[in-house]
């Protein structure tokens, strides 16, 4: 039987910065064709992302 071995680094990504949400949800109250409440929980919808702007980030990878 072979052990097995845990490490943990940094990793460092080219990661696109979060959007601000959108004010409006993705669904209005009352709309019975989508099957919604017009709630979407928990989060605010999200209808871009800038692509243009890239920032590196450090993560913490855990491998097993």
């Amino acid at each position: 039987m072979k052990r097995a071995t845990v490490s943990v680094e940094t990793l460092v990504l080219p990661t696109y910065p979060d959007p601000a949400k959108e004010e409006m949800p993705l669904f209005a109250e009352c709309r019975d064709h989508q099957r919604t409440t017009g709630r979407p929980y928990p989060n605010k919808a999200t209808l871009a992302v800038d692509r243009t702007h890239r920032e590196e980030k450090a993560y913490t990878a855990v491998r097993l």
